[in-house]
């Protein structure tokens, strides 16, 4: 639903976590004590919430290369799973 959804999308990562910003209507953040996985899929990369929340934040493998290059420069103690390498 959230891929589809045409509203302006901005994905930050910072010391703190990961935050998607819908179009200044909606900001949800994860912080990286609470990321429980990253995966890697064929059209996204998602980070998935350790808590009961359920919160999934996608973003468009557009942007794989970024993010990973950000993960790979941090010590965030965050699981990567993808095919394409493990970490």
């Amino acid at each position: 639903m959230f891929l589809n959804d045409d509203r302006t999308s901005t994905v930050t990562l910072d010391d703190n976590g990961v935050e998607i910003n819908k179009g200044d209507t909606q900001i949800i953040r994860i912080g990286w004590n609470n990321v429980a996985f990253v995966r890697i899929f064929k059209e996204s990369t998602s980070f998935f919430a350790k808590d009961a929340s359920g919160i999934v934040i996608s973003v468009t493998n557009k942007y794989k290369d970024q993010i990973m290059e950000y993960l790979n420069n941090k010590d965030f103690g965050v699981q990567i799973i993808s095919t394409e390498s493990k970490r």
